[in-house]
């Protein structure tokens, strides 16, 4: 049995689907007979059944499915995958029918060839931040019929994304093919492969293991959001300076780029405390409602949002509404705008800033703490003197008492 030289595989990770795909899995499933590969000499099964083998060289068969960004140098399939809008995500399956190889030959009915066998990969279809995809190997013959396999999307930088299957990117890189075309119908019912062609024959043994691939694109969630400010009369931008008592238009603008209608769309607005609305200022403004639409006061800053409305493909609208800068405003105000809709869930957000004076702060004056006086240790040398500065005034006070003694003994003589 010969080992074909694999990339280390990866452990899945079960990251929990955003929008999740046909099979709500994480990881590889289902449960199996499993058997340790011990070198070239350990046996396959009696039977046709795909990634079954633990302990292989750098991974557990029933991890096979992986990934990394596209045109990268080699090695570096990992699961989860990091994962950027714009990028091109290369999905790798690792496909091993894990029949003995002596079961290939017609001396036993060729029953180690798996038949009729197919990858399918399904993407998720919604928008998030972290999704998974599920690779399905299956065969006619296989027990199990199929085996899955999950690998998991997270956005790097948090920015909700989807993933699209890039068209005549499947292939098949095997023992006697390398990048052996496969149909696009591997993301809808499957696509068959095989050793020699993709005609769904896959005998048994590492002699006839592959790698399947496919490219995904990371795009986009179809709605986007800009948000923008403006002094009275002048053009909106990302950021102006402003001055305490002044008012400022904020501006949402919205967008659906995508191919599909997005219903229910909700904007919500995060205000800067230091900003007051100003109370009727918010209007929407669309191809329905080209003068504006009065909205409410406090639709847009609560947690739910301001519905406003469905929007067809290509079709966008602005929120517009107007604050004061309070007495209060201090340095940089940020104020962040967001949209949703019933098709994506997870809000794609945009910045606006109000830069307002830095207010001086006082300096606060350090105060020197008073460090005790401490007595000073007495010494033999001191304590001696004292001992003698008590004896001296000691003597001096018999010697005032003896001279007073005295005086009085001559003033009262005098007296006589």
């Amino acid at each position: 049995m010969k080992l074909r030289t694999k990339i280390a595989l990866g452990a899945v990770t079960a990251v929990v689907a955003v929008a999740t795909p046909l099979m709500a899995i994480a990881g590889w499933y289902p449960d199996r007979e499993l058997k340790a590969w011990n070198g070239p000499n350990t046996p396959g099964f009696d039977h046709v059944t795909f990634n079954s083998f633990t302990n292989v060289p750098e991974g557990n068969e029933q991890q096979f499915f992986d990934g990394k960004q596209w045109n990268t140098t080699p090695g570096g399939f990992q699961d989860p995958i990091q994962v950027h809008v714009g990028e091109e995500i290369k999905l790798r399956t690792y496909v091993h029918n894990n029949a003995d190889a002596s079961l290939n030959d017609a001396a036993h009915n060729y029953a180690g060839i798996a038949r009729n066998t197919k990858v399918k990969i399904t993407l998720p279809n919604g928008v998030g931040t972290q999704m998974n995809a599920v690779s399905k190997i299956s065969a006619d013959n296989a027990t199990p019929g199929s085996v899955y396999d999950t690998t998991n999307f997270v956005s790097a930088d948090g920015t909700p994304y989807q993933l699209s299957y890039v068209a005549g990117s499947a292939y098949a890189d095997t023992h006697a093919r390398t990048a052996m075309p496969l149909s696009d119908s591997i993301v809808t019912t499957g696509a068959l492969i095989g050793e020699n062609a993709p005609d769904g024959n896959v005998p048994g043994c590492f002699e006839n293991d592959m790698y399947v691939i496919v490219k995904v694109k990371v795009e986009a969630a179809p709605l986007s959001i800009e948000k923008t400010v403006a002094h009275p009369g002048q053009n909106f931008v990302e950021k102006v300076d402003s001055k305490p008592g002044e008012r400022l238009y904020f501006k949402l603008s919205f967008k659906n780029n995508g191919a599909t209608q997005q219903d229910n769309v909700a904007l919500t607005d995060k205000l800067p405390e230091q900003l007051q609305l100003v109370p009727g200022s918010v209007k929407l403004y669309n191809s329905n409602n080209p003068s504006g639409l009065q909205l409410s006061d406090s639709g847009l800053f609560t947690a739910g949002g301001q519905s406003v409305g469905d929007y067809a493909s290509n079709i966008n609208g602005y929120v517009l509404y107007q604050v004061v800068v309070k007495d209060s405003a201090n340095g940089v105000l940020t104020n962040t705008g967001c949209v949703r809709s019933n098709e994506v869930p997870y809000p794609t957000c945009n910045t606006a800033q109000v830069v307002t004076p830095q207010k001086p702060v006082t300096p606060v004056t350090p105060v020197t703490p008073v460090s005790p006086v401490n007595p000073l240790p007495q010494t033999g040398v001191e304590s001696g003197l004292a001992g003698v500065l008590g004896m001296t005034g000691l003597s001096a006070s018999i010697y005032a008492y003896r001279r007073s003694k005295k005086a009085m003994a001559e003033a009262i003589s005098h007296k006589k």
